[in-house]
């Protein structure tokens, strides 16, 4: 989400951008513009070169500092913050001059919005004819389609699921539980797995109702897929042949490809349901089929 915020903003202000993320390896897609992802290869601090690994945020940042030069701005966005030229009605480009680096977990998109300019050209472009937030709501939808188009590499996982998706009417859930039950075990729960089951009984009426129908998971731990293998059996399916990592912090690419993955699939699926307040799902929602039902665990 962060690479389509700062996409949008480069956009509408003429400014040339480049992407420094450990989770878009740039083999796993054709992007359509050119020189988008960072040319420098990536390190931890003490220099030491890990290509599988997940790159510390310091040593990147780091990087992209000292191959640029000394006069660039430095943006930490987080939900709370207040930035000049993103969180108030600042122009951007009279605020910065030079390069500006950021670094963001969370979607700003909502704070660029409120600038006139760039709802105008969201409006002329993006969506037509439509209101500012429409425009807003479809703008991942557009820019994820555009610009993270999969490569012929990243096409040899999806092809084979594709297959799938086509003969069938496909339920997918994106089950974002956190807390305990993740393989990297967090500090606290996104929901309760009662939030899970109470869906339950919905999920098993569309698959009844539609006798080619399979559901489709994307979770964030093992032992919802051993749960809902139990109440679902063989209609259930899930990319069991990579590994489970978390984008945000340690990953590799197997678990890079499982998520991108996963979230393609879900786009595909012909009814969703999935985590409330979760980015990931937030995506997945973004990306969705025109005609697929929405609804919240």
């Amino acid at each position: 989400m962060g690479v389509c915020d700062t996409l949008i903003l480069g956009v509408v202000y003429n400014r040339s951008v480049q992407i420094n993320a450990p989770a878009i390896p740039n083999h796993f897609f054709d992007f359509p513009l050119f020189n988008l992802t960072f040319p420098a290869p990536l390190t931890y601090p003490s220099g030491i070169f890990l290509p599988l690994l997940s790159r510390l945020e310091e040593a990147r940042l780091s990087l992209a500092s000292s191959v640029v030069n000394d006069s660039i701005t430095y943006i930490e966005f987080t939900s709370r913050a207040s930035i000049p030229g993103i969180t108030d009605l600042y122009q951007f480009n009279s605020l910065y001059k030079g390069v500006v680096v950021f670094e963001s977990g969370t979607t700003f998109l909502r704070q660029i919005f409120r600038h006139s300019r760039v709802r105008q050209f969201a409006r002329s472009f993006i969506t037509p004819n439509e209101n500012a937030t429409v425009a807003r709501n479809s703008w991942y939808n557009t820019c994820f389609r555009g610009l993270f188009q999969p490569s012929a590499f990243t096409r040899q996982f999806l092809q084979p699921w594709e297959r799938v998706f086509e003969e069938h009417f496909m339920v997918g859930a994106h089950i974002r539980l956190a807390g305990n039950l993740t393989t990297w075990r967090e500090k606290s729960a996104a929901m309760s797995f009662s939030q899970v089951e109470a869906q339950f009984g919905a999920m098993k009426s569309l698959l009844n109702e539609k006798p080619n129908s399979l559901l489709f998971l994307a979770t964030d731990n093992a032992w919802i897929e051993k749960e809902m293998m139990k109440r679902f059996g063989d209609r259930l399916l899930f990319v069991g042949n990579l590994p489970r990592t978390h984008t945000g912090s340690f990953t590799n690419e197997a678990g890079l490809m499982r998520s991108y993955t996963e979230l393609y699939l879900l786009g595909k699926c012909d009814v969703l349901f999935l985590t409330d307040r979760s980015s990931y799902s937030r995506l997945a929602n973004s990306i969705r089929k025109e005609t697929a039902e929405v609804y919240y665990f």
